[in-house]
């Protein structure tokens, strides 16, 4: 009875350090109450079919009082610690899934990192913290253990992906599709893996699997796809158009930011302004809506709040690509050019396939009077991708 009783205080006062979740009373006996905030009794439902399916425990939701509660009972004496752990991690999974990444690391922080369940959940919250580094060895680990698990292979293709080692992504996602063929984020990632590697026609023909599927997600998916692949091409009028059948079969923030950057590249501020905003709306601290949205206040003439937005956005996501590229592109535009000089080093230390940072740094080398290294950066830029039309004309 006394281990029933210590299980229960140790899970108790996990449970009364998680935000959203309280404690109904203190833990009697080997049985522990507790409630979540938003949640009714198909939540509970639903997380305890989950917990039995995937075969962690048996969580029987109860009613205190009229109110829907979650009810842990421990009666084996041999029940160890990490099977609360384990039950906990579930709901840090929960919530990756509502976007609250940085509650989800904090309930795993004291967890026990040796149990499967909880280096899985944390590799995928450090992967949406955009830390690929440290999510890689906890997959490595279980990948070890398991070399038949599509999810673990797709997680760390993600990982290889935010480090834009677009090859080993490619083969981590093809190993998640020998194990699931039905896994269509899999595909997706397959495509833009193939279309970062400069193989467009490639990339399109994953891309258009998934803009035939009947799930209307996936359907989005699969357009915006078709956006990113034109956009490869320079044909913004198509760019435009897959953006829009995106956003029509289900609305997302890729696809909108997409739109919006369309527009500010055709120099139509006023018209990027809506699918920017809703962008931002949809996902607040995603950093490539959070550096559209700057530059499209760039665009609209309001300095202070561009180089406001994008040098707070420096601060949370220092490893962003997307917000390195914005701040040497919009702190060049405001005339804040060691700033913009720091960017651009910043974006090629970080993204050196990426164009975007040697042209700020031609363009920063070029109004100091540099001309012999604005060359090297502009033929850098070219190299790596970047229109030559957009080098000014002495450096072509």
């Amino acid at each position: 009875m006394k281990a029933s009783i210590d299980l229960a205080a140790y899970a108790a006062q996990r449970l009364d350090a998680l935000p959203d979740v309280s404690l109904v009373h203190q833990p009697q006996l080997g049985v522990v109450l507790f409630r979540r905030t938003g949640w009714g009794s198909q939540q509970w439902a639903t997380w305890a079919r989950k917990l039995l399916a995937d075969g962690v425990a048996f969580v029987a939701p109860t009613n205190w009082k009229g109110e829907p509660v979650g009810r842990l009972v421990f009666l084996h004496p041999q029940t160890s610690l990490a099977v609360v752990d384990e039950v906990l991690a579930t709901l840090a999974d929960l919530y990756l899934a509502q976007g609250k990444t940085k509650e989800a690391l904090a309930m795993l922080d004291t967890a026990d990192k040796n149990d499967n369940s909880v280096k899985f959940v944390l590799a995928k919250a450090r992967i949406a913290n955009n830390e690929p580094s440290q999510a890689r060895p906890f997959l490595d680990q279980l990948i070890n253990q398991d070399n038949q698990n599509a999810e673990y292979y797709f997680q760390r293709g993600l990982c290889w992906y935010q480090e834009r080692n677009w090859s080993n992504a490619q083969d981590d996602f093809a190993s998640s599709l020998k194990y699931n063929a039905d896994q269509m984020d899999a595909v997706y990632y397959t495509g833009v893996s193939l279309l970062k590697q400069g193989k467009s026609e490639e990339a399109q023909n994953s891309f258009k699997e998934l803009s035939q599927n009947a799930n209307k997600s996936i359907a989005a998916k699969g357009l915006y796809g078709m956006a990113m692949a034109f956009d490869a091409d320079r044909k913004l009028e198509a760019v435009e158009n897959y953006a829009n059948k995106s956003i029509a079969a289900k609305e997302n923030p890729e696809a909108l930011t997409l739109l919006g950057r369309t527009y500010l590249r055709q120099r139509k501020a006023p018209q990027a302004e809506k699918p920017l905003k809703r962008a931002l709306e949809l996902s607040p601290r995603d950093p490539s809506v959070i550096a559209a949205v700057s530059e499209m206040e760039m665009a609209q003439g309001r300095k202070t709040d561009a180089v406001g937005r994008i040098t707070k956005a420096l601060q949370d996501f220092p490893n962003s690509c997307d917000v390195q590229l914005g701040a040497a592109k919009i702190n060049f535009l405001a005339g804040n050019f060691d700033k913009s000089w720091e960017g651009g080093l910043q974006a090629i230390g970080n993204c050196p396939d990426d164009p975007g940072g040697y042209f700020f740094l031609g363009l920063t080398s070029d109004h100091k009077g540099n001309k012999k290294e604005a060359k090297r950066f502009f033929g850098e830029f070219v190299k790596h991708g970047g229109d030559s039309a957009n080098v000014p004309e002495e450096y072509r």
